[in-house]
């Protein structure tokens, strides 16, 4: 989904956003880099497995799993090490 998906009042502006949250996917990563309410809103309604996020006190309810990050790195400059722990996890459809 896009920023267009959301009307200024934050809510879907059509079939996007619900049609997302319903996906089953395996794992849905939030990397944004700052708090955004509806980004909240569609990680509490989302159909996904497992739930991943950056940690921070809030992010407890919405998160299966958090990572930390360093605030003086750019989120995109840690996406390496992000990837190696979430690359660890076995979906469902490996073979273990």
């Amino acid at each position: 989904f896009c920023q267009s998906d959301i009307a200024s009042s934050g809510k879907s502006t059509g079939n996007v956003l619900p049609a997302f949250a319903a996906e089953p996917f395996d794992m849905i990563i939030n990397l944004c880099e700052q708090s955004f309410w509806p980004v909240a809103a569609l990680l509490a309604n989302s159909a996904a497995l497992c739930r991943v996020g950056k940690q921070t006190s809030e992010a407890a309810v919405l998160y299966d799993l958090l990572f930390s990050v360093e605030e003086h790195i750019p989120l995109y400059k840690q996406t390496a090490v992000i990837e190696k722990y979430l690359g660890m996890i076995h979906t469902r459809h490996e073979k273990i």
